[in-house]
């Protein structure tokens, strides 16, 4: 049986073997939903958390249209608390996708990953095989 990693999924091995392929994700603060969501996606795909955090963000700059129209510029919602989003590694070059089309949707990298992430669960639920999301479209 194969070592699992922290939280979810199975190791791999050479996800880990290049440091200066992965950072820790900024200081992001999402809704407790939105950690939910990548913490039952990790699951359903058994897969590590950072792992799917990374293909969903990845996969929603390929497939959807990655500038928003923000209309108000209010981040924290009064029913559901946000906390920051701690311990996830991802590709430099994703993060910097997300910090320019935030600019670009005029709205704060915070909002725009909660943003991405409920429209591309949303419309594909907790599927990262992007061959079956383009069959879909």
């Amino acid at each position: 049986m194969m070592k699992k990693s922290r939280h979810h999924g199975t190791r791999v091995q050479m996800y880990e073997d290049n440091p200066e392929r992965r950072i820790h994700c900024p200081e992001w603060t999402l809704l407790e939903s939105i950690h939910k969501r990548i913490e039952e996606g990790a699951k359903a795909n058994d897969i590590s958390r950072s792992r799917f955090f990374e293909r969903v963000m990845q996969n929603f700059f390929l497939v959807e249209k990655p500038v928003f129209m923000v209309s108000s510029k209010k981040t924290v919602s009064y029913i559901e608390k946000v906390k920051p989003l701690k311990k996830l590694t991802l590709h430099p070059a994703v993060v910097e996708l997300i910090k320019e089309f935030s600019q670009k949707s005029n709205t704060s990298s915070s909002r725009y990953v909660t943003l991405a992430i409920e429209k591309y669960i949303g419309k594909y639920g907790y599927e990262v095989d992007l061959k079956k999301i383009l069959q879909l479209v």
